[in-house]
């Protein structure tokens, strides 16, 4: 309307064929795609720890299995910005965050799975050291209204590496 762009969601299509495809890609692939991630950065965080704790047929401490990603950026709409980092693999929820700024550097982090919010006061507030098992890293507040979207798990097993390729580089 008014030559300006209109988004097409599930919402505005209201049935058929075309709104099915949109309402599994934008829901269902997505979470699917957040499971696996979860996973493989668990399994491969929880494999690298306890391959650390061993000895090579060499004698020397084992080195990490997998390469996998340590931190991942958030994308913006406005001026905030971030990372976030994998802390414990036991607390992993398969999901996205949004952090949303409402009185900045005040504002809370958003797990968009289930809309369960954590508060916070500031970009060095403890609150966001351990939300699910991830560290949120911000280096910039957004002004009021704006976001910062965190998929932290979207890539990660697309991204998992092999490290180790010899079996003598085995720990036990």
């Amino acid at each position: 309307p008014g030559a300006s762009p209109l988004e097409l969601g599930e919402s505005t299509l209201g049935g058929g064929e075309l709104n099915g495809l949109l309402q599994f890609a934008n829901h269902d692939l997505a979470e699917g795609r957040n499971l696996l991630g979860r996973m493989s950065q668990a399994m491969a965080m929880t494999m690298n720890a306890q391959q650390k704790l061993g000895l090579t047929l060499d004698g020397q401490v084992g080195q990490d299995l997998f390469a996998i990603p340590t931190s991942v950026a958030g994308t913006t709409n406005g001026t905030g910005a971030g990372n976030v980092t994998f802390a414990n693999p036991t607390q992993f929820a398969a999901s996205d965050y949004e952090v949303r700024f409402t009185t900045p550097p005040a504002g809370q982090v958003v797990r968009l799975s289930d809309g369960k919010a954590t508060n916070f006061a500031g970009l060095a507030d403890p609150a966001l050291q351990n939300i699910d098992g991830l560290q949120f890293n911000l280096t910039a507040a957004g002004a009021a209204g704006q976001t910062i979207l965190f998929k932290p798990f979207a890539s990660s097993a697309a991204n998992i590496q092999a490290k180790l390729l010899s079996p003598n580089a085995l720990a036990a």
